[in-house]
């Protein structure tokens, strides 16, 4: 515990055990001599002749071995596998990780927009092509399988929809990590692979694609949908924590783990010391906490001292400066970085890159950012084996694969962002922890770390997907998938197959046909049907919101822009609601590339969106009041509607307003920053132009 007025201790100290993993032989062909039980049990599903669930979930710890399985279902599948991971980043590390199994010696193929040439038919026929050509592994990001599949690609008869008849396994890896938007796609993905990847297997069974979700934190509902909703059979492979180092003062009263975490944790062995009494009164070394290893445990986790800081992270640079700096003292060029901070915002993680720069820059020097605002910078970021440091938030931190001594992180709003987060240390060396914004959860200074996971789970919320609006969500977009396409002359009727048993897909279908119609009715001109302003804008709005389906992840407006760095200005493309958030704007250059300013944003920012049904949004309240806002004013359009000349069932589109998120689906018709007013092309999502209001 630190005294009240001493800032440089941390508010409490936790002494976290390491974990292990029960091991066992492999039983099947495996590059390692030994595998970890679950690893097991997934071999033996890969393996299998007979009647095995199409859909494998392995629900196993951060550095628990998840790779290796992935692996091993690559070397199975004759026709080749697609493998998908939700950022570019971990794309290509994944790629990596796949290409260094030298016992496989597999052809490994990346997938994206960066990799992809041309558009239109031209970007069909290459996806087509690699597809057809490849037996390896494919390695991509499941934006492009949803942009197939919603008809973002020109093609035609739709020939492009082939691209998933040529696997014979996916992997959907990290799939905790999507929003119920995003989720929704990954089953209408799964749904197109198991209708288009069907085969018969030896003896003349038809078989569906071997499919394995993975994640440290899985959300079971979504797996539950896939077999309860979507009708294709899965199980869960789950592991088994074996605490080591360290046992809870008292193990029996460790808080039983949130069932949302669905792997299982163990107590310490009975061969583990507690040892309580032998730990050292300043802060030790995490080293000197490494107990030995049972046998019949393989170790995937080094024991850790995690230090809790009641402070915001922001309020902090000076202290988490000196702490990276002193990390850095035993780094040497080449080596893979050691530290990482890891932020809730992207916006934070910049003004980071800036104090260090303006405070720290020698530190600054080998510090690499890496955040959303860097996906698409055209400055070159600095390259493996010359930075020691890594700044970045959630979208870094996925698929984090160093040997961190040293990690920081801002306290995420839920437990598992959390468990993943701190899961990112301590995977192969000892660690040193900091969380930042944790307010006295009263843990015990000493913990295994299976009661380290379960005491997160009860102190941060974990809120659960919700199986209803996810298959809502998945009808919606089917129907969508078939309303775009059906209207083309060179049409394939194979699609509506490919969506028949998706839940609510029909129900759908004939709202978003309805509603096209009512639209273009309104547009008439003369002899128009009479629908009040109520009804028009909530009409308006829900076929806006509808082509928010067209992508996994919604639609946003993004906009090139210039925004302040510690080495200057960067040029990127951003969502410009979100920079606008954080950043104001100074000018706009000659090439339309909005500069913005380092200075905090004083002025006014709203957004206008279709139909008006209300004054401006403040786009500076938080998420979740702005989607309430949202919700609430064309809910309310739907129903005091007059929609008697069309036919438009306006409870139909209530219910269209709740299920559907409307800050991904709907762009704004104006967003005013300041003295600026942009325009903004809703085609495109592009801001068409800026008006100086002064």
């Amino acid at each position: 515990m630190r005294g009240k007025n001493d800032a440089d201790s941390p508010a409490d100290q936790y002494f976290v055990g390491g974990a292990g993993l029960p091991s066992t032989l492999p039983g099947h062909e495996f590059p390692y001599p030994a595998a970890r039980r679950f690893q097991r049990s997934a071999l033996e599903w890969i393996n299998s002749d007979g009647d095995v669930p199409p859909v494998s979930a392995i629900a196993a710890p951060t550095g628990g071995g998840k790779t290796a399985v992935i692996a091993a279902l690559a070397e199975w599948a004759e026709s080749g596998i697609i493998c998908t991971y939700p950022t570019n980043a971990l794309v290509e590390a994944q790629a990596n990780a796949l290409e260094e199994i030298d016992y496989y010696n597999f052809s490994v193929q990346t997938v994206s927009g960066r990799t992809l040439s041309g558009s239109g038919a031209v970007r069909s026929q290459e996806l087509t092509d690699i597809a057809q050509t490849s037996d390896g592994v494919i390695v991509t990001n499941p934006d492009v399988l949803q942009a197939i599949l919603q008809g973002a690609y020109f093609s035609p008869g739709k020939r492009v929809v082939t691209f998933f008849e040529q696997f014979d396994a996916a992997v959907f890896d990290e799939f905790h990590y999507y929003d119920p938007l995003a989720a929704s796609g990954l089953l209408m993905q799964i749904r197109a692979l198991a209708q288009r990847g069907q085969y018969l297997d030896r003896s003349g069974e038809t078989r569906l694609p071997r499919f394995l979700l993975t994640s440290a934190t899985p959300d079971e509902e979504f797996v539950t949908s896939v077999t309860e909703d979507f009708g294709i059979d899965a199980q869960i492979i789950r592991s088994r924590l074996v605490s080591l180092d360290l046992a809870d003062p008292a193990p029996r009263r460790v808080p039983a783990p949130n069932a949302e975490l669905i792997y299982t944790p163990a107590g310490a062995p009975c061969a583990s010391v507690d040892r309580t009494a032998e730990l050292p009164d300043g802060i030790p070394d995490p080293a000197v906490l490494t107990g030995d290893v049972p046998d019949g445990v393989s170790r995937f986790r080094s024991p850790m001292v995690v230090n809790r800081w009641s402070d915001w992270i922001g309020d902090s640079f000076d202290r988490i400066a000196e702490t990276l700096k002193h990390a850095q003292s035993e780094w040497e060029v080449g080596d893979e970085p050691l530290a990482a901070v890891v932020f809730n915002s992207a916006a934070r993680s910049n003004a980071f890159d800036q104090y260090l720069y303006q405070s720290w820059p020698d530190l600054a020097a080998v510090t690499r950012k890496d955040n959303g605002y860097d996906t698409n910078a055209d400055s070159k970021r600095t390259p493996e084996g010359q930075y020691a440091v890594l700044n970045t938030t959630s979208k870094g931190e996925v698929g984090l694969d160093f040997d961190l001594e040293r990690l920081i992180v801002s306290t995420p709003r839920t437990a598992t962002a959390l468990i993943q987060r701190i899961g990112r240390a301590a995977r192969r060396s000892p660690a040193t922890v900091d969380i930042y914004g944790l307010d006295d959860p009263t843990w015990p200074p000493v913990q295994s770390y299976a009661g380290f996971l379960a005491r997160i789970l009860e102190e941060l919320p974990n809120p659960a997907t919700s199986r209803r609006r996810l298959r809502e969500l998945a009808g919606m977009r089917a129907a969508r998938a078939i309303q775009k396409q059906i209207a083309d002359p060179t049409y394939d009727p194979d699609l509506e197959v490919d969506f028949e048993s998706i839940p609510g897909r029909q129900r759908w279908k004939t709202f978003l046909r309805n509603l096209e119609a009512a639209t273009d009715a309104l547009d008439g001109g003369l002899g128009a049907p009479t629908v009040d302003a109520n009804g028009r804008r909530a009409i308006l709005a829900a076929q806006e919101a509808a082509e928010g389906l067209d992508a996994l992840r919604g639609r946003s407006v993004k906009q090139e822009i210039s925004y302040p760095t510690g080495g200057g200005q960067e040029v990127t493309e951003y969502d410009i609601t979100r920079a606008l958030r954080h950043y104001p704007i100074a000018g706009v250059q000659s090439d339309g590339v909005i500069r913005l300013g380092d200075e905090t944003p004083t002025g006014a920012l709203s957004a206008a969106y279709p139909g008006e049904p209300f004054g401006g949004v403040d786009l500076r309240k938080g998420s979740h009041t702005i989607e309430n806002q949202l919700t609430d004013a064309y809910c309310t359009a739907a129903s005091e509607g007059d929609f008697r000349q069309v036919d438009v069932d306006s409870d139909v589109l209530e219910y269209f307003f709740r299920v559907i998120s409307l800050q991904q689906a709907l762009l704004p018709t104006h967003v005013d920053a300041g003295r600026y007013r942009l325009g903004i092309d809703q085609e495109h999502g592009k801001v068409e132009r800026v008006d100086d209001t002064r």
